[in-house]
């Protein structure tokens, strides 16, 4: 008799905690790893940081002045390198990040005034979305810059992140960016 009572009482129990784990299913937060090769191993949040050097693309091709620099000059002697800060996070968490310097400025310093540079990127940093995201794009002249140069000055340059969790613990960190730096001929 107990057999007809222990089977039943298997079947009613792991149908019910099935039902319960479907039902906290969505609620967690999804673990779905980012890329290893861009992972930034020194903060606790699960974030990536991106950044590449390549040539230009037929559509930079536009934002050329040809009377400034002729076409095979531009497509010869231009680079773009794109920046790219993506974390998640839970609602709530507090992030600040900040780059040592805007990319503009960081041609000048390094590589003097006369290195054109020009670009365009976004923020979203929000406390009561569950992702950060940073991004530049820059568009500038790197006939006189070798990838050694521009490796040596990224590596003076940095990503300043505070994290705040939802206890109130708080992470400063530094992530030089010479060490995440992609350069794609």
């Amino acid at each position: 008799m107990r057999k007809f009572v222990f089977i039943p009482t298997v079947i009613v129990v792991s149908a019910m905690l099935l039902f319960l784990l479907s039902q906290l299913a969505p609620n967690l937060q999804s673990v779905t790893p980012l890329s290893s090769q861009y992972k930034v191993p020194t903060t606790v949040l699960d974030d990536e940081l991106i950044l590449q050097v390549s040539p230009v693309l037929e559509n930079d091709i536009l934002m050329n002045n040809e009377r400034i620099t002729p076409e095979q000059e531009f497509k010869k002697d231009y680079k773009v390198l794109l920046y790219t800060y993506y974390g998640k996070k839970l609602t709530g968490e507090k992030v600040h990040f900040e780059l040592s310097q805007h990319w503009a400025d960081f041609f000048h310093v390094n590589f003097g005034e006369n290195v054109y540079a020009t670009g365009s990127g976004s923020t979203q940093n929000n406390d009561l979305e569950d992702f950060i995201h940073d991004e530049f794009r820059v568009i500038f002249n790197a006939k006189n810059i070798s990838e050694a140069d521009l490796r040596a000055a990224l590596d003076e340059a940095y990503l300043y992140v505070i994290y705040e969790n939802l206890a109130g613990d708080v992470v400063e960190e530094k992530i030089y960016l010479g060490d995440y730096l992609e350069y794609i001929e």
